[in-house]
């Protein structure tokens, strides 16, 4: 369970998702650039756990 006690789960594959999932290959890969404009400074660490467990949650959003 997470800090805030709420209920983790995993999200399944919807068709278009597998769909990309299997298009993509180390050739050409399918990838998004995130770029995040903050007021104030950010705690990498803290960043850096909820990044990883966003991508644990849904397999689409492990990209290359």
């Amino acid at each position: 369970m997470s800090r805030d006690s709420t209920v983790e789960r995993l999200v399944p594959f919807s068709v278009a998702d597998e769909a990309i999932y299997l298009l993509d290959s180390e050739a050409e890969p399918w990838s998004i650039q995130l770029e995040v404009c903050v007021a104030g400074t950010l705690d990498e660490v803290r960043l850096r756990q909820a990044v990883t467990q966003a991508l644990a949650r849904h397999p689409m959003a492990r990209t290359r």
